[in-house]
């Protein structure tokens, strides 16, 4: 009977030493992989709020729609522009960024919201939001207005300042 021996050859790791070598993540692969999963996070935390905000700016809209309309049921039962929205006794006006809403009644002398050639969007009144920055200004060329959400054309029109 012929013992067959393995020999250890110092230049080729055994495969016990192969095994243990192989058991965990280095730190680079840690690293890559920590890397990788913010870049998607990030990404789609970036997606919910361009969402985020299509969903508010069309929510906008809508209440823009229907205080509109209150606002002509308040005029033809009354025969005027109310003064302010709260004749409407239709409780707070906020938009989904929790700001109020901005109604001007032009015939009071109130600044009116102008377009790209300083010309007034309405000759009514102005309604809109603020939208989303807080900020506005009566331009409509300048950027703190692009995302206002506002009524134009008295009436014809209801969107983002931007795309008027």
């Amino acid at each position: 009977m012929t013992v067959f021996r393995q020999h250890h050859c110092p230049n080729r790791p055994s495969q016990e030493h192969n095994l243990q070598r192989q058991r965990g993540f280095t730190l680079v692969e840690l690293l890559v992989v920590v890397a990788i999963l913010s870049a998607l996070t990030l990404m789609a935390l970036a997606a919910f709020g361009d969402v985020k905000r299509k969903v508010y700016s069309a929510r906008a809209m809508e209440e823009l729609r229907g205080i509109e309309k209150a606002i002509a049921a308040y005029s033809l039962e009354t025969g005027a522009l109310p003064a302010n929205l709260a004749q409407l006794n239709q409780g707070q006006f906020l938009d989904p960024w929790k700001n109020p809403y901005v109604y001007v009644r032009l015939s009071d002398g109130g600044p009116p919201r102008k377009d790209t050639a300083v010309v007034s969007i309405n000759t009514d009144y102005d309604l809109y939001s603020i939208g989303n920055d807080g900020l506005t200004d009566q331009l409509l060329s300048d950027p703190k207005s692009f995302d206002d959400i506002l009524r134009g054309a008295d009436g014809a029109f209801v969107g983002v300042g931007e795309a008027y």
